[in-house]
C-alpha cells in the first residue's frame, strides 16, 4: 500500500499536476487566452557553454534518467540519476570524479531518491521517499547519518539552508470516515523528525483513481536562499502569486500579477504531456494504476530558483519558450531572461533549468536522443 501511494505521489509531481478537463474558453464565453501569446521582450539570455553525457561508451558519462543537477560549494557538478540510483560528480569542466550511493536499503543506499541538496557544511542530504528517510553524507561524501521515520514518505523536495538546517516539502495522508485526504507542507528541519517551523500547508480530499483532479489545488513550488529565506508559489493555472518567509516563518514578501490571464495548451503540448506521464508510469511500474487527464491550461509559474546575487528567478509556464522573470528580495521586478540553446535543440517543453549559488545547469527530462546535462552562463 505504501509503495503504491508513493508511486502515485511521484507520478503526480512528475506529471506537472494535470487536472480535470475543462470546457474550452470560447465555449465558456470568457476571455482566457487560447494559446501562448507573443513572447515578452527578453533583456538577457542564458547561453550553453558545454555539456556532459554521451550515447554509448564510458558508463560514467552515460546517464539513465537524470532528475536533478546542482553545483557543489566548490563548483563541481552533482547529478541525481534515479535509474542508476546514485549521485554522479563531475568537475566544472565535465570530467567524471566519483559516484555516491547505490541501490539498496542499507546506510548510504537508495530505494527511490526524490531529491538531494548540499548542506551549509559542504555535505549532502538525500531524500529517499521509498525508504522514508533522509540520508546524510559528509563533506568528503562519505555516509555519516540518516534521519528515519517520515511517513508516508520522506520530503519530496529538500533544500539546504543556514546552520545545517533543511527546508522541504512533506507529504501527509489521512484516512477518515469522510474519505482520504492528501496534503503537503513546507517546513524546516534542524536535525529532528519534527519540523521546527511550518511555513505553508494544504490539505484536500484525495481520490487515488483521479490524482490529477485531486491534486490540482495542493501542489506548490518552493525555493530557499542560503540564509534561510523561503519562497512558495502555488501550482496554479489561474493566478501568479509568490510568497516569501523569513527563517522563523514571518511573512516578508508577496508578489502578485493581477493582470495574469490563463493560457491554453496547444494540442501538441497536451499530447507531449500525456507521453511524459505515460513514460513516468512505465518507469515506476504503475501503468494502468490510475486515471489521468492533462489540464487544458498552462501553469503560471513552473519553477523558482535563487542565484548567488540573491535574485529570485521565476520561470513562466505560459510560454512556448523558456522565459524567466527575475526579482530582488524586495519583490521588485529586475529583468526578463531567456535561454539560447544550440540549434539542434528544438523542444523546450521538458527542459529543466536549475539556477543555484554556483552556476546554471539544464537537462531535458524527455530527450529525443540521450540524456545530457548542459552548463550555462548569463550573458
Amino acid at each position: 500500500m505504501k509503495k503504491s501511494m508513493i508511486i502515485i505521489l511521484l507520478l503526480l509531481l512528475l506529471a506537472s499536476c494535470g487536472g480535470e478537463k475543462e470546457t474550452p474558453a470560447d465555449e465558456q464565453g470568457n476571455d482566457a487566452v487560447e494559446t501562448s501569446g507573443a513572447l515578452p521582450e527578453i533583456d538577457t539570455y542564458l547561453t550553453v557553454t558545454d555539456s556532459i553525457g554521451i550515447d554509448v561508451g564510458d558508463s560514467n558519462y552515460v546517464f539513465g534518467k537524470p532528475t536533478l543537477a546542482f553545483h557543489s560549494p566548490s563548483g563541481d557538478i552533482a547529478i541525481l540519476d534515479i535509474q542508476k540510483l546514485c549521485i554522479l560528480f563531475y568537475s566544472p569542466e565535465g570530467e567524471y570524479i566519483q559516484t555516491v550511493g547505490r541501490e539498496g536499503s542499507g546506510p548510504g543506499e537508495f530505494l527511490m531518491p526524490a531529491c538531494f541538496t548540499f548542506l551549509s557544511d559542504g555535505g549532502i542530504a538525500v531524500s529517499d521517499v521509498m525508504a522514508g528517510k533522509i540520508t546524510f553524507f559528509d563533506s568528503d561524501y562519505e555516509y555519516s547519518d540518516q534521519l528515519i521515520g517520515f511517513f508516508p514518505s520522506a520530503p519530496t523536495v529538500i533544500i539546504g539552508v543556514d546552520s545545517g538546517a533543511i527546508v522541504g516539502m512533506l507529504t501527509a495522508f489521512d484516512q477518515t470516515e469522510e474519505g482520504m485526504f492528501l496534503g503537503f507542507s513546507l517546513a524546516r528541519w534542524e536535525g529532528e523528525i519534527e519540523p521546527t517551523v511550518e511555513y505553508y500547508s494544504t490539505f484536500e480530499p484525495f481520490d487515488p483513481t483521479d490524482i490529477a483532479a485531486s491534486s490540482k489545488d495542493i501542489i506548490f513550488m518552493i525555493a530557499a536562499s542560503p540564509d534561510g529565506k523561503v519562497f512558495c508559489a502555488p501550482f496554479s493555472t489561474d493566478d501568479f502569486i509568490i510568497e516569501g518567509y523569513m527563517p522563523d516563518g514571518t511573512s516578508f514578501l508577496h508578489i502578485e500579477d493581477e493582470d495574469f490571464r490563463k493560457v491554453r495548451k496547444t494540442d501538441e503540448e497536451i499530447q507531449d504531456e500525456i507521453d511524459r506521464v505515460n513514460e513516468s508510469m512505465a518507469a515506476y511500474g504503475a501503468e494502468g494504476l490510475i486515471e489521468w487527464e492533462p489540464d487544458l491550461y498552462k501553469t503560471s509559474i513552473s519553477s523558482l530558483s535563487i542565484d548567488s546575487f540573491d535574485r529570485l528567478w521565476v520561470r513562466m509556464g505560459i510560454y512556448s519558450e523558456i522565459v524567466f522573470r527575475v526579482y530582488n528580495m524586495d519583490g521588485e521586478f529586475l529583468f526578463t531572461a531567456g535561454v539560447d540553446f544550440p540549434g539542434e535543440i528544438d523542444s523546450f517543453e521538458n527542459m529543466q533549468i536549475i539556477i543555484d549559488q554556483h552556476g546554471i545547469l539544464a537537462f531535458n527530462s524527455m530527450p529525443d536522443d540521450y540524456p545530457k546535462i548542459y552548463m550555462l552562463e548569463e550573458q
